[in-house]
């Protein structure tokens, strides 16, 4: 940093030169009046020295004889270290006590004598060329009868009187360097004195600047300075406070926003994103980083969204549409409202998006389940409404029909029954307020149970089940849910599997888990189906399902007891080849 930018130069600089110059200014001054003072006093003595002279020679200026006066200034001169010129009233020179006055020039001319010729007493300074010095010369008149008869002119070199003033100036000059350098330093001091304080202060804001709010000024100093440290050391408590309070709102506002289930999207009129928060930055694909400053147009690669932005930056009332967006995967609630400042103002517009994918998806279950659920109620009442009918109608009468028609209808009433008891199944596994209790148990044992329940389906169509399993594999486990899983989905394997053909039981155990597999060699399932095989009444061969029994609810039964063990259910199929089912359990149950 050069001196010009730094406050103690800016102040001692101009302090300095002010004590110079007037220092300057004070010795000039007094150097002219002392050189005034004594060439005034010279002069006096010089007048004095010529009026004593002029009483001495007055008498002696009456005779005609120049010697004596000769002899007499000549004689005056040597005790009173002056030289004496006598000039008579024409400018000829009668005496001179340094030069024979017949070699002198006539002296009427010189500004001394002219005054004094004019009777009144004449000095000046100027250079000799008689003796070639500087002489200061003080002339007065001689009268006689009331004329200037003649002059008495004294004079002294000047050698003396610049020796005596060079000798006032060295010493004007010596003190003018002392109180200088003592003026310098003691500006110095003062300078420093004003720039330490003024230092720490700007050593405080640079620390305030960088966030150090709980640094305080402490400046022992009195007066102004102080009073503006402590203004500081209160302002950075305010500022703290505020910082503090806005830190806090926003990251308060921030956790709402990260905590949003919906996207949020703030937009100012010019539809740049100023808000993004972490819902729409999954929900877009891009974090809220890059989003902001960006047009919405670039962030949102949907027509009808970017349309629906608009219309919210320019409608009065506040926007809802459902947008359907990414090739119909997913929909969107769009809520759209203008944003105002404290003058009513628009400055933009806040969308919230909420997915309700799910929610449409659920819809659509909800939809299928009602109509899965008439349809296949509706089939066995119908046909138990008809064979009703036709009893009632005087079949009953007729012993051979009656009995077959009533066989029907007990047939359809336990259809009926079924499918009621599987629902409630269903629900009852659905209530997440249930208890299940949990058993550790060896594995074949409730593998064996469900194939005894089996076995007659089995025996029926010369199915050989086989089991691949070690004795003493064992698993925590509610055992009547989870034979109830195994005995839905070995029946479904003895559905569809053809007559005097196999299936396999194997079960597995490694260190995330348990896996039991049923493997059939029916007529497999196509790849289309297997994603909703374990939905409610759904049914690859609805025909073929009711004719052999089903009610269209036991995967979706196994899907919910699996999962209700913390587990997961999984179908492998190959049309044409079989089937396989695994349920896989992990080694260790939450809480």
């Amino acid at each position: 940093m050069s001196y010009k930018k730094r406050l103690l130069w800016q102040i001692y600089i101009p302090f300095l030169v002010i004590i110079i110059l007037s220092l300057f200014l004070i010795s000039w001054k007094a150097s002219r009046s002392l050189k005034s003072l004594y060439y005034d006093n010279q002069v006096d003595d010089l007048r004095i020295r010529a009026l004593i002279i002029h009483q001495i020679v007055d008498d002696h200026l009456n005779t005609p004889g120049e010697t004596d006066m000769q002899k007499i200034c000549v004689g005056l001169s040597q005790k009173i270290q002056t030289r004496i010129t006598v000039i008579h009233a024409d400018g000829v020179v009668i005496a001179d006590s340094e030069k024979d006055p017949a070699l002198m020039n006539n002296h009427a001319d010189r500004p001394e004598i002219r005054n004094a010729l004019n009777g009144n007493i004449g000095s000046s300074q100027r250079f000799s060329y008689t003796l070639n010095i500087s002489m200061l010369y003080v002339a007065i008149p001689v009268e006689k009868e009331g004329k200037v008869a003649a002059v008495i002119r004294v004079s002294k070199p000047m050698t003396y009187l610049s020796a005596t003033l060079h000798t006032i100036y060295n010493q004007l000059i010596s003190a003018s360097i002392f109180i200088s350098i003592l003026a310098a330093l003691i500006a110095l001091m003062l300078s420093n004195r004003i720039r330490k304080p003024i230092s720490e202060m700007i050593a405080g804001l640079k620390r305030f600047s960088q966030g150090d709010l709980k640094h305080r000024l402490y400046i022992t100093q009195s007066g102004e300075m102080r009073q503006l440290a402590d203004a500081m050391n209160q302002m950075a408590v305010h500022l703290d406070d505020r910082i503090n309070t806005v830190t806090r709102q926003r990251n308060e506002i921030q956790t709402m926003l990260s905590s949003m289930v919906e996207a949020m999207i703030a937009v100012n009129t010019q539809e740049q994103i100023i808000r993004f928060n972490h819902a729409a930055s999954t929900l877009f694909h891009i974090t809220p980083e890059d989003a902001k400053g960006k047009n919405v147009s670039e962030v949102i690669r949907n027509t009808e969204l970017v349309v629906f932005v608009k219309r919210a930056l320019t409608a009065r009332e506040p926007q809802e549409a459902h947008i359907v967006m990414w090739n119909d995967q997913r929909t969107v609630q769009a809520r759209g409202t203008r944003l105002q400042d404290s003058d009513g103002q628009n400055v933009g517009a806040l969308i919230i998006l909420n997915d309700i994918t799910q929610i449409k998806k659920m819809e659509r279950v909800r939809s299928d389940f009602v109509a899965n659920v008439s349809h296949e109620l509706k089939t066995p009442i119908t046909s138990i409404k008809g064979f009703v009918e036709t009893l009632k109608d005087g079949a009953i009468h007729d012993p051979e029909n009656a009995d077959r028609f009533l066989e029907i209808v007990s047939k359809h009433t336990d259809r009926l029954n079924a499918i009621i008891e599987d629902l409630l199944k269903l629900s009852r596994l659905e209530d997440e307020g249930i208890s299940i209790e949990f058993e550790e148990i060896e594995i074949i044992k409730i593998i064996k149970d469900a194939i005894i329940v089996c076995r007659k389906k089995a025996e029926q169509k010369q199915i050989e089940i086989e089991i691949k399993c070690e004795t003493d594999l064992t698993v925590s486990v509610n055992p009547p849910l989870l034979e109830e899983a195994l005995i839905n989905l070995i029946d479904n394997a003895l559905k569809y599997s053809p007559e005097e053909n196999k299936i396999e039981i194997k079960c597995s155990q490694d260190q995330k888990g348990t896996e039991i597999s049923i493997e059939d060699n029916g007529p497999g399932i196509a790849q289309k189906h297997l994603p909703r095989i374990f939905e409610r009444f759904y049914r690859v061969d609805r025909a073929r399902s009711r004719e052999i029994g089903g009610t269209g609810l036991g995967l979706s039964i196994v899907k919910h007891i699996v999962q209700a063990h913390q587990g997961e259910v999984s179908v492998d199929s190959v049309v044409g080849t079989g089937s396989t089912f695994r349920i896989h359990l992990p080694r260790h149950l939450s809480c």
